[in-house]
């Protein structure tokens, strides 16, 4: 018995203790953007979720006689309040008729069915008499005229009307129409905090956008010893398509999503969610970055505006792959250097992609390791530039395909210049090409893309023959995972 009840101890233990390994933090919300209130709807008295009442009071005020275009605006409790577009006030119902000078305008709160939790408030905006649509003022909330609600820039709270008892304020302006308030509000990082205590190390973000996609949208993970000490850890991701976005060797003791910009299209159906997991270990599958080593036999060519094939001793034909003496293959071509000639190495550069359409590979820098045996000439390396070749769909046999050149502008090439002394054959200088930080190479998964690298050396000009050699070509990429 006693033998019985130690086993059982055991296996508690090691169940607990693998339920601690597998300890997982998940967070998730979805943006939408803040609706526009029901219209006004001249012919009723009380809101519902198709229009929103109004009453004309004949009497008790001093709203002149005339005819009154009125829209309203939802407000939230954003620490920057934005409010969302004025309700539609393109119908004859949203104009409002009074008429000799004692009247009042008593509007009824909006009908808020299926209105965000973040939204506490809304005001009205009231044209000019016979004013066009979308051409009101702001009517500015008072105590006088309806119970303001705690929102950063005063409005009307959604149980209480709104009572007019003047048209002094009533002229012509501009109605706003941008979808500018979202639930939750954009950079409330701390909304979305997630207690860690440090445990996990491999952070994981997805998002799925539905809807006509946002113009702009930008994420990022935070992580922070408290709440308010969060700050941005890991890359800046687009989010205006689905995708997925992970950290590595990462920890704190909270986490959470970014989200600092957020444009949604002009008819307001932008939507994305977001789901966070924060794990203590690397699932297969997760890896974020890798580096491609391309085959320089298979999928780099030399060519040279020289006399291609003056082969040097211990070599073969030209191009061709050698075994040097350390062991190692190498590319290489010989050329006569004459006439500034320039030697031109172009390789595929492809990496590993996937087919899950948004998940793009950013392409980090390329190192290449290249070299001159044999100089007798200074040689400069040229500007070096990636270009990318899409082949047409599946049965689409009138198209061709699509070049596009000089990906990522000019690209940054570290150092600029070759050493001045010789190569052995078989060992080699390092390079690293790569794209300045506002013009990042993202490659569009897919099976029909492919992408290339092109770098030229020129020589002095003498007439010397020249051998050309590259050991590796090694690409340097992330990707987003399953």
């Amino acid at each position: 018995m006693k033998r019985f009840a130690y086993v059982m101890a055991l296996v508690l233990t090691l169940c607990l203790g693998v339920s601690a390994q597998q300890q997982q933090f998940t967070q998730q919300f979805t943006v939408v953007s803040v609706p526009v209130p029901p219209p006004i709807v001249n012919s009723q008295t009380y809101s519902t979720t198709t229009g929103t009442g109004v009453t004309v009071v004949s009497t008790g005020g001093t709203v002149a006689a005339g005819t009154w275009r009125i829209c309203l605006q939802y407000y939230t409790n954003a620490v920057t309040t934005t409010g969302s577009p004025c309700s539609v006030d393109t119908a004859t119902t949203s104009v409002v008729t009074t008429t000799g000078s004692t009247s009042q305008i008593i509007i009824a709160p909006p009908n808020t069915t299926g209105v965000p939790a973040n939204v506490t408030g809304y005001v009205a905006w009231v044209g000019a008499s016979a004013g066009a649509a979308g051409a009101e003022v702001l009517q500015t909330p008072t105590a006088a005229n309806c119970t303001t609600s705690p929102t950063t820039t005063i409005s009307c709270s959604l149980l209480s009307p709104i009572t007019f008892t003047s048209s002094a304020g009533f002229g012509a302006g501009t109605a706003p129409t941008t979808y500018a308030a979202f639930y939750p509000a954009i950079g409330q990082a701390a909304f979305t905090s997630v207690y860690e205590n440090s445990v996990a190390t491999t952070h994981t973000l997805n998002w799925v956008v539905s809807g006509t996609a946002p113009t702009a949208c930008t994420v990022q993970l935070q992580s922070g010893s408290t709440v308010a000490g969060l700050s941005n850890v890991g890359n800046v991701q687009t989010c205006t398509s689905t995708g997925s976005y992970t950290l590595e060797g990462s920890s704190n003791t909270f986490f959470a999503i970014n989200l600092s910009a957020f444009t949604v299209s002009s008819d307001g159906t932008s939507v994305v969610a977001f789901y966070y997991s924060g794990l203590p270990f690397t699932q297969v599958g997760q890896l974020q970055d890798g580096t491609y080593w391309v085959p320089i036999g298979g999928a780099c060519i030399w060519s040279t505006t020289g006399t291609i094939g003056t082969v040097i001793a211990g070599t073969g034909a030209d191009p061709g792959l050698e075994k040097t003496a350390s062991g190692n293959y190498v590319y290489y071509i010989n050329t006569t250097t004459n006439n500034s000639a320039v030697t031109t190495l172009a390789c595929d550069i492809t990496p590993p992609a996937r087919v899950t359409a948004g998940k793009l590979i950013r392409l980090t820098s390329i190192d290449l390791y290249t070299a001159p045996v044999f100089a007798t000439v200074t040689i400069t390396p040229g500007t070096p530039t990636i270009n990318s070749i899409t082949y047409p769909a599946l049965g689409v046999s009138t198209t061709l395909g699509t070049v596009v050149t000089t990906l990522g502008g000019t690209l940054v090439l570290n150092p600029s210049a070759w050493p001045s002394t010789t190569a052995t054959a078989g060992l080699c200088f390092h390079e690293n090409i790569s794209a300045a930080a506002a013009n990042p190479i993202l490659m569009t998964t897919g099976n029909n893309i492919r992408y290339t690298i092109q770098e030229g050396w020129t020589a002095s000009g003498s007439t010397a023959v020249q051998e050309f050699e590259v050991c590796g070509v090694a690409v340097n990429y992330s990707y987003n995972p399953i």
